[in-house]
């Protein structure tokens, strides 16, 4: 199965073990060989790199896992809204979380493996509870000791025998060097802006924000508000943001039912009709679409818009990286419109690089059910078992064809870091790992 190619398959029910029983930390000895033991520098806090770390360290590595904010939870971590205009505030650069965010994956595929979420969290949960959910996870694997918090890494250099990573923590500058690194650093962060929209938006003299700003919908009392953007998160803010709003319009470039719209549950199938306004589908933007708040669309449609809100995904970003390592696995798009993607064996390993295995990228896909969890669990628990020397990987060459046959469906369907199916995907993991066990 090459990675990539997949079908929905649903995941087993969530009282069955997905991934074999490893015992638990507490229970874990130190009678690991000190060949095998390997010192570990985990980038991000965020769902992927608390699960990379409970997985280095169940193995029995050295871990420290570095996080630029105050607390671990990426993503799921809520900022208000003052600070999320402070761009000195590191805790604003790392999440995207708004006021009202709720899942739109089932508690059932929101779980690592040993640790279910409570059932009293309902079927989709507030982002209060996914993040209380990640703190208790923390606690009982005893994670804490392991983050170094309000610590931003600003390079990761490879040596001869592994890595030198610099980071500031509290102003000063440190060097340290490890074996092995884990980026974590999530791909929801750095907002993506089409160049053509940007070109556009001069013009525009309305209110301008990107998703990643948005908090909640309040500061859009009374107003006429324009989301550019069919995704995800512009169905769920098109929704939020009408309870405020005295009209909301949502504009793609692709077809987007109105039956479609969120409605502060997963499930696109009921009619987008609110107490306040209504969610009315625009096609896409027309030729020189913005004049002062005057918005013209493809259908020769106009509406002024007090604002606008701009929800065209994330790019991911690598500043600590130098430039040989982010040319050997970030690719341009086939459509010019789109960010770059990655170029990596099974989403998680450069295929080029000197570096693989001892470089892996943790969590840096879109998967098409959200189940972003068990996916992250999955790659953490094979990097974790590669350093152990539990498994190898392919020869490069053969990496390179796999790789190759997904990077040639891009160029038909660009989607080109979705995983369709969570349990392919493991099982695609499973047959790699099987194949290539060292021989005793």
């Amino acid at each position: 199965m090459v990675c990539g190619t997949y079908y929905f398959i649903p995941l087993p029910s969530p009282s069955t073990s997905i991934l074999p029983h490893k015992m638990t930390l507490t229970e874990q000895t130190l009678d690991k060989q000190d060949g095998k033991k390997k010192r570990v520098a985990v980038i991000g806090g965020g769902v992927s790199g608390i699960v990379t770390t409970k997985w280095l360290v169940q193995e029995g590595h050295q871990v420290k896992t570095f996080e630029q904010s105050s607390a671990v939870g990426g993503n799921w971590r809520y900022i208000g809204p003052e600070s999320s205009t402070d761009n000195t505030n590191a805790d604003s650069e790392h999440s995207s979380c708004y006021k009202n965010l709720k899942s739109i994956t089932s508690t059932s595929y929101m779980s690592f493996e040993g640790h279910r979420m409570p059932k009293n969290y309902g079927k989709y949960p507030h982002h209060t509870k996914i993040f209380k959910y990640l703190s208790d996870y923390c606690n009982i694997n005893g994670l804490w000791n392991y983050f170094i918090l309000n610590t931003k890494v600003t390079a990761v250099r490879q040596t001869e025998g592994g890595y030198n990573v610099t980071y500031i923590t509290g102003g000063i500058e440190q060097t340290e060097s490890f074996d092995a690194v884990a980026i974590c650093n999530g791909h929801n962060s750095q907002p993506y802006w089409p160049k053509e929209l940007m070109a556009g938006l001069e013009h525009y003299t309305g209110n301008v924000i990107h998703s990643r700003a948005y908090r909640d919908p309040e500061q859009f009392q009374g107003q006429n508000v324009l989301i550019l953007g069919g995704g995800i998160s512009g169905r769920q803010i098109s929704y939020d943001v009408s309870s405020k709003a005295s009209y909301v319009a949502l504009s793609s470039r692709r077809n987007v039912r109105g039956s479609e719209i969120y409605r502060g549950k997963p499930g696109w199938h009921a009619l987008a009709k609110f107490t306040r306004s209504e969610v009315e589908v625009l096609p896409a933007l027309g030729i020189a679409p913005f004049s002062e708040k005057t918005v013209r669309f493809a259908n020769g449609y106009e509406r002024d818009f007090d604002a606008i809100i701009v929800c065209t995904g994330y790019k991911n970003s690598f500043p600590f990286l130098d430039q040989d390592t982010i040319n050997s696995i970030v690719r341009l798009p086939p459509r010019t419109e789109n960010p770059a993607y990655l170029y990596l064996f099974k989403h998680t390993f450069p295929v080029f690089s000197s570096a693989c295995p001892t470089m892996a990228f943790i969590g840096m896909m879109d998967v098409a059910d959200s189940s972003m969890f068990y996916v992250a669990d999955v790659q953490a628990k094979w990097f974790a078992e590669l350093l152990s020397e539990k498994t190898t990987l392919p020869a490069p060459c053969k990496m390179q064809v796999e790789t190759d046959k997904w990077k040639n469906m891009i160029e038909i369907n660009y989607h080109p870091m979705v995983i369709n199916s969570p349990t392919l995907f493991y099982e695609d993991v499973q047959r790699v790992t099987d194949q290539n066990k060292p021989k005793i």
